[in-house]
């Protein structure tokens, strides 16, 4: 099943790769506040699924003070859909990643991502489900952030 057929006309509107550019970016600021190594390319395909689907993105930001772990405990449903929503948003996370490099917004040195240029703050003027991406985002480099690289893959019962 491709992303056009997953998802309606509005909702392609967030696979934009200036849209998941800037959400990923933002995952990556935010890690990088917590852990100065840079971010794990890998984790992008992780970023992604939590970030856009907007089942998975409600219940992340709702527990923005959980940890990754807690997290997977907590939506069991949600949990089990990963993998699938994961492999969807394989070619959507690439775009992201390219996007990204294309733009300046991020660099890559020896499969690390680092932040090159931050993104333009989100508004209150803004859409509700921009800022509500960009939330899930923050709250992913947090959470990837405390959790070693293969835990969280083997969490989200996901392998690279």
């Amino acid at each position: 099943m491709s992303v056009s057929e997953a998802h309606s006309p509005e909702a392609l509107a967030l696979f934009n790769p200036a849209i998941t550019s800037v959400a990923l970016t933002f995952a990556v600021e935010s890690y990088s506040e917590e852990n100065s190594e840079g971010f794990p390319f890998y984790c992008s395909f992780l970023v992604m699924p939590l970030t856009l689907n907007p089942q998975l993105r409600a219940s992340v930001t709702q527990s923005r003070r959980k940890t990754l772990a807690s997290w997977c405990v907590s939506n069991p449903t949600l949990h089990a859909q990963f993998p699938q929503i994961a492999r969807i948003l394989v070619p959507t996370t690439r775009h992201a990643v390219r996007h990204s490099l294309r733009c300046e917004l991020l660099e890559m040195r020896n499969g690390i991502l680092y932040v090159r240029r931050r993104p333009k703050r989100v508004r209150r003027s803004h859409s509700q489900e921009l800022r509500a991406v960009v939330a899930g985002a923050r709250t992913c480099g947090k959470w990837f952030a405390a959790t070693d690289v293969t835990t969280a893959f083997s969490l989200l019962g996901v392998r690279p």
